[in-house]
């Protein structure tokens, strides 16, 4: 495939992926509003916005940007056995880095739901919720490397479909909850677990491309530790700045 229709192909998937999900959107704020209350479909978007596509997102210390480039570049010089220690070496950074998400988050819960000033009354679900994001934190973080990792063989199809189906299936799940009567901390268990399969998905798809891809020890490289953290710590704000900006809009 040429060059130009190559990028071609990969804006009108990105365009109609977005266009599928505002379109979903556009029903999906005013509806969950209505049924669920202002309050309550606050305390939801409050929590959405503590996960990796708002402040978990922090996390990541930069390195997404970092494993796109550096994948991107070896597997263009037919480099192979370097990919295996990007990914491997990128996956054992981010599961140190959800450890101490969850040794860090579980003494400030109660901290963070006081300085926002949750009702009484939701107190106890909103911290469940923060609860649940600490914990699937060890599995969500590491697991975001695959993503990165396809985003560097440029599987654009793939990465956009995946997100298309994972943002409405939740708006639309949502939506039926919420008509039925479901609270915020249902629906977002409900997006809490979607999640862990979209990445689990982006595994598979990693997995079916390249089976030796999956995290190996020995794959881990302190020279790829240097080169990925020093990229990463110039573009983790920025990288934050942009997932928070795309939780708000979502």
């Amino acid at each position: 495939m040429d060059i130009k229709r190559k990028i071609f192909n990969n804006t009108a998937i990105s365009a109609l992926s977005k266009l599928i999900t505002m379109l979903v959107s556009l029903f999906y704020v005013p509806v969950m509003v209505k049924k669920m209350g202002p309050d309550e479909f606050g305390l939801l978007s409050y929590l959405q916005i503590f996960t990796t596509v708002g402040f978990l997102s922090l996390a990541k210390i930069g390195l997404p940007s970092s494993i796109v480039k550096y994948v991107s570049e070896n597997i263009s010089l037919k480099k192979d056995k370097a990919v295996l220690h990007i990914v491997s070496t990128s996956f054992v950074i981010l599961l140190i880095m959800s450890i101490l998400v969850v040794s860090l988050g579980f003494f400030s819960l109660n901290t963070i739901v006081s300085y926002l000033n949750i009702p009484i009354d939701n107190r106890s679900t909103f911290v469940e919720g923060l609860r649940m994001i600490v914990l699937t934190s060890i599995f969500i973080l590491p697991m975001t490397v695959f993503t990165n990792y396809l985003e560097g063989l440029q599987k654009y199809f793939q990465l956009k479909i995946t997100e298309s189906l994972f943002w409405t299936s939740f708006m639309l799940s949502g939506i039926y909850l919420a008509h039925t009567g479901s609270g915020y901390f249902e629906i977002f268990r409900l997006f809490i677990y979607l999640q862990c399969f979209h990445y689990f998905i982006h595994f598979i798809i990693s997995y079916n491309h390249n089976s030796k891809v999956i995290f190996n020890f020995k794959y881990f490289s302190f020279e790829w530790l240097k080169k990925l953290l020093k990229m990463g710590k110039y573009i983790g704000f920025m990288e934050f700045l942009g997932n928070f900006t795309k939780s708000l809009e979502k």
